[in-house]
Order: C-alpha cells, then structure tokens, then sequence
C-alpha cells in the first residue's frame, strides 16, 4: 500500500527516511516552487486599536477633523459635505468635544449629529474610518449619548 501520515521513506519510522523528504512523499517529485514573500507595512495590519475612554485632546481632535475634511474632497459632490458642514459645524463640533471638563455643562447640536450620521450613511468604506473614530468620542458626551438622541444613532 502507499505512503500513509507518519511513515517515512525506507526508514520506517516518521521521520521522513532515509531520503529527507517530508512524511507521505516521494523524494522524487519536483522540488517546491519557492513561496511569494509577503511585503510588511509599517502601520498595516494594526496590532492595536486606539482607544478614546477618557475623551481626546485638542491635537488628536485636530487630526480627526482634518482627515474627514481631507477625505470629503474625495467624496462624491452628492454625498460629499457641504463647505458650512465640513467647516463651521465640525469646528463646533471639535471645540465642543476638546473640552472634556465641560461636558456636563455643554451640548451637541442637531446639525452637529446629523452631520455625523450623513458621513457614516453615505461614505464609503474607504473613507468613513475617521468619521468612525469622531463617532466613538461623541458617545462619550452624555449629550449626544442621551436617549433622545438615539434616532441619530440608529
């Protein structure tokens, strides 16, 4: 009969035998092809993920805004944020998230959310990832995680 799993060659036993082929195969077939080397990136894939338990500051807020606003040149004009959207509403949104120690004293407005929303609606998967992050800091306001502003969220 054949070769079975764990016998080797003329040896015997599992060790491949006597002519250093693997278990189960002849020393006689074609040598492998060589494998494809698998290129490495710096930042891809993460091994972590960023987490915003305690709010973000300023500069972190900064590069989020900038990244969506980046990203919205990119977007289809039908889908894309209007030029109040991308500027005086995120600022708003921005400066009203960067201030942690006010949060129980602030508010998160309508438009702010309904911004929000329409990114996360209409984007695509390529580009809403920073739209994603300024979501999970959002929720951290206990205005805009309030129960009456949970049809924005739905």
């Amino acid at each position: 009969s054949g070769p079975t799993l764990g016998m080797g060659g003329a040896g015997g036993g599992g060790g491949g035998g006597a002519s250093g082929a693997a278990p189960g195969y002849s020393s006689s077939s074609s040598a492998p092809s060589p494998m494809e080397v698998t290129p490495i990136y710096e930042h891809l894939p993460m091994k972590g993920y960023k987490i915003f338990d305690s709010g973000i500051d300023k500069k972190g807020l900064t590069k989020v805004i900038a990244k969506i606003r980046e990203f919205n040149s990119a977007i289809p004009s039908g889908d894309a944020l209007s030029s109040n959207e991308a500027g005086e509403i995120l600022d708003s949104l921005s400066n009203t998230l960067a201030v942690t120690n006010r949060y129980h004293s602030s508010t998160v407005s309508d438009a702010e959310l309904a911004v929000v929303r329409k990114m996360i609606a209409k984007w695509g998967t390529k580009h809403v990832f920073p739209v994603l992050d300024l979501a999970r800091i959002m929720i951290l306001h206990p205005d805009a995680a309030s129960a009456k502003r949970r049809g924005y969220w739905e």
